[in-house]
């Protein structure tokens, strides 16, 4: 059985399709290993040393919107890894106003402009295309 998943993210080279859920915990398994089961939310703050010391309950590739150029992210701009229920309601919340926001305006879809991320000029047509994959472990 072969399987369609970059192992650097899952979501690197999927076109947006109206929806951030995916539904192939097989795959997320066999990228992300089956350690990653066990672990616990990986949202932290680097400035603060604070970790979430939840259990992970998804996988999730989410668009750093203004700040894909650093280091932490993958090739894509991307931040990947596993999140507790709480931060993967925060990331939803999170995708949904940035790409309400991004939004362009009245005179901007005039010129068919779209949103477009500030650092990379990745297309930014709904929250999918910033919280990318969301898949329930």
């Amino acid at each position: 059985m072969s399987s369609d998943v970059d192992t650097q993210c899952l979501a690197s080279d999927r076109p947006s399709n109206g929806t951030a859920l995916m539904s192939r915990p097989a795959a997320v398994r066999s990228a992300i290993g089956h350690s990653a089961l066990d672990r616990q939310c990986q949202l932290g703050f680097l400035d603060n040393g604070f970790r979430c010391s939840l259990p992970a309950v998804a996988y999730v590739e989410f668009h750093m919107v203004g700040h894909c150029q650093r280091f932490d992210c993958d090739a894509h701009g991307n931040a990947c890894g596993v999140v507790c229920a709480d931060h993967l309601d925060a990331l939803d919340y999170t995708a949904q106003c940035t790409a309400a926001e991004m939004q362009p305006n009245a005179l901007r879809r005039l010129f068919k402009r779209v949103g477009q991320c500030p650092a990379c000029g990745k297309t930014l047509l709904s929250a999918s295309d910033i919280l990318q994959a969301v898949v329930a472990l």
